[in-house]
């Protein structure tokens, strides 16, 4: 298998489709800032198997550097001796002693490909293996979440939100808009202690290139809750990031807010509302988890490998 490096105006132009937009041409350019360089590297035998993009730190080598997850854009669908000798490529071109972070999307997104990916990886010598817990909805055609999915808590506590005169609204994506959603989550952040990753600047650059949409949920007229959302690969909605106020959680304004975004990606169309891990570096929030899974969320593995 040949590893070679092209300029990024050449990938874009091999994959035009990538499975999903972290693994963009564009949106990696726009975060190019943030690490020392990035390869945009290729594999081929006979044929063009797939390409990987690499961000660099000093000696740290990351796939993706700034993003959730990324993985291999393959050229079509690809036996399991592909996956095997474009990693070991990767690790040839790099050098042995070189370490890669490679993470990977749940393995839902497509099972085919990332199986294969884990198996390759998972046999390469000295890997070691990260596993989070990612959780997501199958969404009902039409109408959203499903209530026989969710525990006795998660019904409850929707219904307490229902009777609550709670207003839904999808922003105009204005600046303005995403400063007061922003500003909202912030907000829940800081009072939870839990750090927010993207700055304003970086929610409003990223949503000039990504499909992404801010929501409000507001009570008498004031913001109580808010999330960030992008189309990250057609049929998936991927929940950014969202929050509430703490005066307002008596109310359950998330579960109304859950229901309100699961019903309104269903009325577009969307198939599955992936609502994030709920772990970090494999290790539970278990608070999250049972949260997540009082809505009626499925988790998956989501792997992360070294090698």
């Amino acid at each position: 298998m040949n590893v070679t490096e092209i300029s990024a105006k050449e990938y874009a132009e091999l994959f035009p489709n990538p499975p999903h937009v972290f693994n963009s041409v564009a949106f990696t350019e726009l975060n190019r800032h943030k690490c020392d360089a990035v390869h945009y590297l290729i594999f081929s035998d006979t044929k063009l198997r797939g390409g990987l993009i690499v961000g660099q730190r000093g000696d740290c080598f990351s796939a993706p550097f700034s993003a959730p997850y990324g993985g291999f854009t393959l050229t079509r669908r690809q036996p399991v001796e592909t996956f095997d000798a474009m990693t070991s490529a990767l690790k040839e071109h790099f050098g042995q002693e070189k370490r890669i972070v490679v993470t990977l999307p749940p393995l839902w997104h497509d099972p085919d490909s990332l199986s294969k990916s884990v198996s390759a990886m998972s046999r390469t010598e000295g890997a070691k293996c990260l596993i989070d817990l990612s959780y997501h909805l199958d969404l009902i055609p039409g109408s959203g979440m499903s209530a026989d999915s969710m525990s006795v808590t998660g019904r409850q506590n929707l219904r307490r939100s229902l009777n609550a005169p709670f207003e839904f609204i999808h922003t105009d994506g204005s600046p303005h808009a995403i400063e007061e959603a922003y500003g909202t989550i912030c907000r829940n952040h800081e009072e939870n202690g839990y750090p927010l990753r993207m700055s304003l600047d970086d929610v409003e650059a990223t949503a000039k290139v990504v499909p992404a949409d801010f929501f409000l949920l507001r009570l008498n007229g004031a913001t109580v809750a808010a999330a960030q959302v992008y189309t990250v690969a057609p049929g998936v909605a991927q929940l950014i990031n969202w929050g509430d106020i703490r005066e307002a959680s008596r109310l359950c304004p998330m579960n109304r807010m859950a229901y309100e975004l699961a019903a309104h990606y269903s009325r577009r169309g969307i198939k599955t509302f992936d609502l994030g891990p709920a772990t970090e570096d494999g290790i539970p929030n278990e608070g999250l988890c049972r949260f997540k899974e009082s809505l009626g969320c499925i988790p998956s593995l989501k792997y992360r490998f070294t090698i």
